[in-house]
C-alpha cells in the first residue's frame, strides 16, 4: 500500500509524456534506424549545449584547487587543536 496523500508527482506519475529509458537498458534491442535516430538525437542535443571556455575552466579549477587547500589547512589547524586539547585533558 502506497500513501497517496502528501506526495508530490514525479514526470512519470503526472503523464508529463516522457519515456523511460530503463527498457533498452535491461534488454530491448535497437534496430539500425533506431540507433541512427537516437545518434542524431544526441548530435541535436550536444549542439544546445553552452560549453565553457578554456579561460573559465582554468579559472574554475584554480578556485577548486585553492579552496581545497584552504579547507585542508583549517582542518589540519583543527585536527592539531583539538588532538593538544585532548592529550592535555587526559594527562
Amino acid at each position: 500500500a502506497i500513501a497517496q496523500f502528501g506526495r508530490a508527482a514525479d514526470s512519470k506519475s503526472a503523464g508529463w509524456g516522457f519515456k523511460s529509458s530503463l527498457p533498452r537498458l535491461i534488454g530491448d534491442k535497437m534496430n539500425a534506424s533506431q540507433l541512427v535516430n537516437f545518434l542524431k538525437e544526441v548530435k541535436d542535443e550536444l549542439k544546445k549545449v553552452t560549453w565553457p571556455t578554456s579561460e573559465l575552466v582554468k579559472k574554475a579549477t584554480i578556485a577548486v584547487i585553492v579552496f581545497t587547500l584552504l579547507v585542508s589547512v583549517y582542518l589540519w589547524v583543527l585536527d592539531i587543536a583539538f588532538s593538544r586539547i585532548i592529550d592535555y585533558l587526559f594527562r
